[in-house]
């Protein structure tokens, strides 16, 4: 019978129930501030800037009737098919700029107390409030939390999705691998690259081996996510390359840019401080790899390098066919 993933206490286990009890409560206080924090961030200057192009395609589809949305859907539109279906039935509530960008807003936000929740199952409850404040103050996230796009929708189900994948490992007797394929089919549908993350969380799996994985659930999983994703195969097909024709070859600029806006938009310094604490983390991953017999030590760190790392890497070597690579994707 396979072994699993033996969870790291998501509240710490030390001290008596009082005491756990307050941790919780702490951690919950703190998350909320944060939270609290980016909302304030977000709503900013929300109106600041009219729509530009992309934005004003968003609200045009989302405006359509429900037969030509969904037409327009499949024949042209099919990347963000979530967000947009998501928008339409949102512009029933409200039609002004900011109502409409507080949308993406809602999701931005919502992924701040699901990130805690994920660096503390993977690290300590620690890790995950920094993870939170971080991503609460991270200048590319807050950007994007103020356009109508399904960048903000996506980052949610991709850290939904992840959260998932850890929980189901931590916890097997009580699995929930149907709502991972599920989320994993709804980040696609806010984004075709979401698809990317689910390869990173394979390469993150391989790192466990066959005898820490409940591959045959995962397996399951993965086909029922497979099927979900036939319509969009079939949109692909259909259209082919078009759509994406304007993307144009990629240089040491644009990822010396991506490098930059991730970090936060705030220039190379903060790149290479960013980079520097990268590095320390793989440096720490193989530090714990090659002085632990347990793999399990240093998964949680390649499931965060490889969520780093290799959907760029992927989107890098496909763009030596068909340029394929762009910042905000």
């Amino acid at each position: 019978m396979a072994t699993t993933i033996v969870p790291e206490p998501f509240i710490p286990s030390s001290g008596g129930n009082g005491t756990r009890i307050s941790s919780a409560t702490q951690n919950a206080i703190l998350v909320g501030i944060i939270t609290l924090l980016a909302v304030f961030l977000r709503l900013h200057a929300l109106t600041a800037k009219t729509y530009w192009l992309d934005e004003a395609i968003s609200v045009k589809i989302a405006r359509l009737p429900w037969p030509e949305f969904f037409v327009a859907l499949w024949h042209r539109e099919a990347n963000m098919a979530f967000y947009y279906l998501l928008l339409h039935l949102w512009l029933s509530l409200g039609h002004t700029e900011g109502f409409i960008r507080a949308l993406s807003v809602l999701f931005s936000v919502a992924t701040i107390p699901v990130i805690f929740a994920l660096a503390a199952r993977l690290f300590n409850n620690t890790t995950g409030l920094l993870a939170a404040f971080l991503l609460a103050i991270n200048a590319f996230h807050i950007r994007y939390a103020q356009e109508a796009r399904g960048y903000a929708l996506t980052m949610f189900c991709a850290t939904l999705a992840t959260w998932l994948l850890v929980r189901n490992l931590q916890e097997p007797s009580t699995s929930h691998w149907g709502a991972y394929s599920v989320v994993c089919a709804l980040t696609v549908y806010s984004h075709f690259y979401g698809g990317l993350v689910v390869v990173a969380h394979c390469v993150a799996l391989s790192v466990l081996g066959n005898t820490r994985v409940p591959w045959k659930s995962v397996v399951r999983s993965l086909l029922w996510f497979s099927c979900l994703m036939i319509p969009i195969a079939l949109f692909i097909v259909s259209t082919g390359t078009g759509p994406i024709n304007w993307i144009q070859p990629t240089g040491f600029q644009a990822l010396l840019k991506l490098g930059a806006d991730f970090s936060g938009n705030y220039g190379r310094l903060l790149l290479a401080l960013v980079a520097f604490a990268i590095g320390m983390a793989t440096l720490e991953a193989a530090r714990v790899w090659s002085g632990s017999r347990r793999v399990v030590d240093v998964w949680k760190y390649a499931l965060v390098l490889s969520w780093l790392l290799v959907p760029v890497a992927i989107a890098l070597t496909a763009s030596l066919i068909k340029p394929l690579f762009v910042t905000r994707f």
